[in-house]
């Protein structure tokens, strides 16, 4: 089979400008910087004529940048893809104890994808914070991959030497991707090896930028998406590009700050001041739709940031760069661990849960628990909060907090299960078309959990794609209602699927609150659902369909039945009113209504237990014995 990869041949050209309204029309090309009065960027032969179409009288500063940049690459010794596996692997072997090499993926030409993480207990996900560091995303800013790579490279060397850096390991599990385009990185090009920006190919307000023909479209941004569910925790994240100086922040998309850009800009200053780097707004920089910064803020709640950092030829300054990012890195780390953490578990069998965090008062934006360990943490400053957590199958329940101004507050729950709770769980992708020019404001997780009038715009022809957390089933009549936010009934179609890149089952139209048919599409189940405005120009106070939830109606999470350790109880018959067990060692026995009740609390010996005067109904049985346990769901009928 022949393979057909795309090498494109670019230019540096350099652009004179009057304002912001001559970088939102450039916006769409591959942008290196932008100063006051000119822009920098990178664009192939065919792309000039339409530049000077628009009116602008542009200056080539570098002919062939490929071979520009493989002059740069040889003089400034930056790690080659086959030196970068070397270094990784011989570090795997080196520190097995605190550092476990894993290849995450493949790119469009097959070259590995790889992550290190670093943690005291490597083998183990343990209830930490997460830090993650991800790298040359544009594979000519060779740099990116040498600040993390220099990183992990301290903290595997000053491990035993290192105080601090002993301190950071232990407390913090670190995930290091040094290079997440490695075909680029090889063919000295900004784009993946089929031509796509792959920083405007991530979901979160997806505009098909960069030639990116629809969200998380290639292998790479889907190996990080991935990565994203994994680890649905992360507390920070850094990813590195050049050819400016900025510390870059959230939103790239949008003109208007999230609710904690307080504390960001804070924490971009505290980076700053120590990695030599100024700190600026992505949007007010210039924008860009489909960042992989708003993704991981936007989607999982993760603070990100974009570092801009020069490219040198000379190695004495490229060490420079990276011994500066290096310490501002450390500095950051130290706060990392503070805020509020906790985990999120089923009040039933105490098993973590996959949940959402949500911060009502002060308003901030919302996290996500670990789906393996049901822990999170949520970098907050000094202050009170009042949090709503949430997962699908189970009440919701809010508590109040204090966070001190230095370290952190541990914060526990635990959820009652309810089958009738089940919305809209977690953003995967969206797109509006005019959310800059129509100064939008409302957010996507608006859309999540019950509907309390609190929607996303979806904009003229835009579309939300979200994840219920859960599959919906398909039963009698209708299995999902979608709401509508502001009172005003628009039109919309949705479609479902159980992957979130397709194929698109569609279920139909509808216009205000609605209701659907998984039969429709022809599917049993479904997990995510993504709703599409009808286009129609006439908006009203917002532009599009306002979404403020969806709704499953059949599918019934309940209570997993799991057993955990040595088999402890065999179930003979339960006619009511009578349960009969077989106990195969001593346990002790909690019986629980359908709300989370105890209702009985029994210590038992090995052999038949005779249980008496339970009604007829819907029971969850906990057998604790010998390090195991096990849950039982029963049905007694009369």
């Amino acid at each position: 089979m022949l393979l057909l990869f795309l090498v494109w041949s670019t230019k540096l050209i350099e652009i004179p400008i009057s304002g912001r309204g001559d970088v939102d029309r450039l916006s769409h090309y591959a942008i290196v910087d932008v100063e006051p009065e000119r822009i920098t960027l990178l664009a192939r032969d065919e792309e000039l004529e339409g530049i000077r179409r628009l009116g602008y009288h542009l200056r080539i500063l570098i002919e062939d940048y490929e071979a520009y940049l493989e002059q740069v690459k040889i003089l400034g010794k930056y790690h080659s893809y086959h030196e970068l596996d070397s270094i990784l692997n011989e570090y795997a072997r080196k520190y097995p104890r605190i550092a476990r090499l894993e290849t995450i993926g493949y790119s469009v030409q097959g070259r590995c994808i790889f992550a290190m993480k670093i943690s005291d207990n490597v083998a183990q996900d343990e209830a930490e914070p997460v830090m993650r560091l991800i790298g040359n995303m544009h594979g000519d800013e060779f740099i990116g991959c040498e600040i993390p790579l220099y990183f992990l490279t301290y903290l595997l060397d000053n491990y035993q030497s290192s105080s601090q850096v002993r301190g950071l390991v232990d407390s913090i599990e670190f995930y290091i991707i040094p290079m997440l385009n490695p075909d680029g990185h090889e063919l000295n090009q900004r784009y993946n090896a089929n031509g796509v920006d792959l920083n405007r190919d991530c979901g979160y307000f997806w505009e098909g930028w960069g030639n990116s023909p629809s969200p998380f479209s290639q292998p790479e941004t889907r190996i990080y998406l991935a990565h994203n569910y994994e680890h649905n925790n992360i507390s920070i994240e850094y990813n590195y590009h050049s050819v400016a100086r900025y510390v870059n922040y959230v939103w790239d998309y949008h003109p208007h700050d999230p609710p904690d850009s307080e504390y960001i800009v804070q924490l971009s200053h505290l980076y700053a001041s120590q990695a030599g780097l100024q700190v600026t707004n992505g949007y007010e920089w210039y924008q860009v739709c489909g960042s992989l910064q708003d993704a991981t803020f936007g989607d999982l709640g993760g603070l990100a940031w974009t570092i801009e950092t020069p490219q040198p030829s000379d190695p004495g300054q490229i060490d420079q760069i990276c011994y500066e990012n290096r310490n501002a890195l450390l500095t950051v780390g130290e706060r990392v661990k503070w805020g509020i953490w906790g985990y999120v578990t089923d009040s039933l069998t105490g098993d973590p849960l996959w949940a959402r965090v949500r911060i009502d008062s002060p308003y901030r934006w919302n996290c996500y628990t670990d789906s393996i360990q049901g822990d999170y943490h949520k970098m907050l400053p000094e202050g009170s909060y009042r949090l709503t957590f949430w997962a699908p199958g189970y009440k919701a329940r809010s508590l109040s907090v204090v966070v001190p101004a230095s370290g952190a507050v541990r914060l526990d729950t635990r959820l009652l299960p309810d089958s009738t709770q089940h919305f809209g769980f977690q953003v995967v992708a969206t797109r509006y078309a005019r959310h800059a020019e129509d100064r939008n404001n409302t957010q996507p997780h608006d859309a999540l959990f019950s509907p309390d009038h609190r929607f996303f715009s979806l904009g003229q022809s835009g579309f939300i794609i979200i994840d219920m957390g859960r599959p919906i089933r398909n039963g009698p009549g209708d299995d999902l209602t979608i709401y509508e936010g502001d009172g005003t009934a628009e039109g919309y179609s949705v479609s479902a699927s159980n992957s979130p890149f397709g194929p698109w089952h569609d279920l139909g139209g509808g216009s205000g609150t609605s209701g659907f048919d998984l039969t429709t599409g022809g599917l049993d189940q479904a997990r995510y659902i993504k709703i599409t405005d009808d286009g129609s120009p006439a908006s009203g106070p917002y532009a599009g369909f306002d979404l403020d939830a969806i709704e499953a109606i059949h599918s019934v999470p309940g209570v997993v039945e799991k057993e955990i350790g040595h088999p402890l109880v065999r179930i003979l018959s339960t006619p009511a009113p009578i349960l009969r067990l077989e106990l195969s060692r001593p346990a002790r026995l909690l019986i629980y209504d359908p709300a989370g009740r105890m209702i009985r609390r029994l210590a038992e010996r090995p052999g038949l237990i005779t249980i008496r005067g339970l009604r007829p109904g819907i029971y969850f049985v906990r057998v604790e014995g010998g390090g195991a346990h096990r849950v039982i769901k029963l049905v007694i009928i009369s």
